[in-house]
């Protein structure tokens, strides 16, 4: 009697440890699962993040039809509403306000002759190239930098080469990406006729006229917020994206 009761005391206890290492163990259709969800998750976010970068392309590039054909108006539409700042050289408008003040009240009397479009005599072009858009980790911040080299003429009168980069902070509001601050600097400017090989780093913006009173800059560039010296001071800028083969670090 006392043998029955050992063995069945064993055979307990066996069943016990066995069923322990059995609930240890992850089940096959539950681990299926959940390496499925893990998959399906990797590839939503996959998605977002590239469709993030299509949407901030696809802003960047209205951005500049708009600035190239003088909609000032609608320029300023595709800033964030709340902090968003330009940025032109060493120059800062910051806050919606100023925003809208640097388009319509600077840019488009100056530099439109206050035409809301294209103006016969007047040209300005400064398209956007190999741009490079780091989405951050969450998923509702992003920086893009731009490279440009264009001109800004009107007839008669003058007629400059415009080279430098555009480095800029996006913000997903309300669902939808929009430009937190552009950012603009220079690398050089020169004349049309004279080219660029006697150009000073004093005339990176010597293309672009003051800003009226009304619509003067909220305030200069921090050391830390201006621009790299103009060419040919520069030498190698340094970059702000991370390494495209690799992914965003951001």
């Amino acid at each position: 009697m006392v043998k029955r009761i050992g063995w069945a005391r064993a055979a307990s206890i066996a069943m016990t440890v066995g069923a322990g290492c059995l609930a240890a163990l992850p089940s096959g259709p539950a681990q299926a699962q959940a390496d499925s969800n893990a998959r399906r998750a990797a590839i939503d976010a996959r998605v977002a993040r590239l469709e993030s970068i299509k949407a901030i392309e696809r802003l960047q590039n209205a951005y500049g039809y708009y600035q190239d054909r003088f909609f000032f108006a609608e320029v300023e539409t595709l800033f964030a509403r709340r902090g968003a700042s330009v940025q032109w050289g060493d120059q800062l408008w910051i806050g919606p306000k100023a925003v809208r003040s640097f388009w319509l009240d600077y840019w488009q009397p100056v530099i439109a002759g206050g035409s809301a479009g294209p103006v016969a005599g007047k040209l300005l072009d400064l398209p956007q190239w190999q741009g490079v858009i780091t989405i951050g980790a969450d998923g509702r911040t992003a920086t893009g930098r731009f490279n440009t080299i264009g001109r800004y003429a009107v007839y008669r009168e003058k007629e400059y080469w415009v080279s430098g980069f555009f480095q800029n902070r996006y913000v997903r509001e309300d669902g939808v990406w929009k430009i937190a601050a552009l950012k603009f600097c220079p690398n050089w400017s020169a004349k049309y006729t004279d080219g660029w090989q006697d150009v000073t780093a004093a005339g990176a913006l010597a293309w672009l006229p003051a800003a009226p009173r009304k619509a003067s800059p909220t305030r200069a560039a921090t050391t830390s917020e201006r621009c790299p010296k103009p060419f040919p001071a520069n030498g190698a800028m340094p970059l702000d994206f991370a390494d495209p083969l690799v992914g965003d670090q951001k």
